[in-house]
């Protein structure tokens, strides 16, 4: 019997290898990207981690919420829809295209679809550089009449346990951001691209964290995902940048200094998962005083010459600023008599080798 299973794995292996981008071009969609990738890409240097099924499966997780969405919309919206229209710009060569997901022209709207986890969604959404991206088809692209685009927005759908939940971001559009995507990308393709020059890896990169490695989950087992040029950036640790002239202490030193951090980070650490745990124990105690504050439909208990009440605090009201600006909503005109800039701090991080 014809393994089915198996016959979608081969499918969705060769869609890797299928040629829907033009290699030569800035894609729209990795305009908060990693610029020395965009570039080795752009130069069509050598994969030397190229993608593996596991990568396939989630592009076609992407590619069936698409397909969903928009064989639902092209019912539901009046006029119609145009399905992964096509968004020239010019820094490729001959130019480049961005694929949009779906573009509504009756209704002036662009749509992307992204489908998450609900653990990544918990993290915040909309996602940044899906911001951008939407950002990025509204300044380039351009209807059947030569106009910008205005309004846009990102649909995601937020796999969870029990069924899709369906999430939608308003993205309007602002000039001031668009500009600055194009001049970013004028800067790459003109300076770098056409030059054959490919960026310094960034000083704050590190061969196994994103956007040079990232994990997933596949069943029980973690899943390394390098970009495909990481060979090219990364040899045994080594960062491929230019060293600068600073006094270097001796091995042991070094060695003293770093182990001496690391055994105050340690300690730290270990009270805070203290406090942590205190925190857990009087969450599950306050659990059960609830339900006896409600079982003697009082809000103080007297017990022992001890007295604990409860009174109810309504949830803070807050305004996210970054998302709002990102979108459109608000603009930094706007806010900037309202602008205050806290003192910035060096973050420190220890890790095992």
């Amino acid at each position: 019997m014809q393994n089915i299973a198996s016959l979608l794995d081969t499918y969705m292996e060769s869609q890797l290898h299928v040629g829907k981008f033009n290699p030569r071009e800035l894609r729209l969609s990795e305009n908060e990207g990693c610029a020395r990738r965009r570039v080795m890409r752009c130069l069509q240097k050598e994969q030397t981690h190229p993608l593996t099924i596991h990568d396939a499966r989630n592009f076609e997780k992407g590619r069936a919420g698409e397909m969903w969405v928009e064989n639902i919309l092209a019912k539901a919206l009046p006029g119609g829809i145009i399905r992964e229209a096509i968004c020239l710009h010019p820094y490729g060569d001959p130019h480049g295209e961005g694929h949009i997901d779906i573009e509504y022209p009756t209704g002036n709207l662009l749509i992307e679809v992204k489908t998450t986890s609900e653990e990544k969604a918990a993290i915040g959404l909309p996602i940044s550089s899906h911001v951008t991206q939407m950002q990025s088809y509204l300044h380039f692209h351009r209807d059947a009449n030569g106009n910008q685009y205005n309004h846009g927005g990102i649909l995601y759908l937020v796999l969870r346990r029990y069924g899709i939940y369906p999430v939608w971001y308003p993205v309007n559009r602002v000039p001031e951001k668009g500009n600055a995507i194009e001049a970013l990308m004028q800067n790459l393709w003109h300076n770098y691209v056409l030059k054959g020059i490919v960026p310094y890896v960034s000083q704050t990169a590190h061969p196994k964290a994103f956007p040079c490695m990232w994990e997933s989950k596949d069943g029980n087992k973690t899943v390394a995902h390098p970009c495909e040029f990481w060979g090219h950036c990364w040899n045994d640790g080594d960062i491929d940048t230019a060293l600068t002239n600073i006094n270097i202490p001796t091995e042991t030193e070094q060695a003293e200094l770093l182990q001496k951090y690391e055994t105050l980070r340690s300690e730290y650490s270990a009270g805070e998962q203290q406090q942590k745990a205190i925190k857990i124990a009087k969450d599950e105690l306050e659990e059960q005083l609830n339900d006896l504050f409600d079982l003697r439909n009082t809000d103080k208990l007297t017990a022992g010459g001890i007295i604990v009440s409860r009174k109810y605090s309504p949830g803070r009201t807050s305004w996210d600023i970054p998302h709002a600006l990102q979108c459109g909503a608000v603009t930094a005109a706007a806010l900037e008599p309202f602008k205050r800039i806290g003192d910035g701090y060096m973050r420190f991080t220890v890790k095992k080798e």
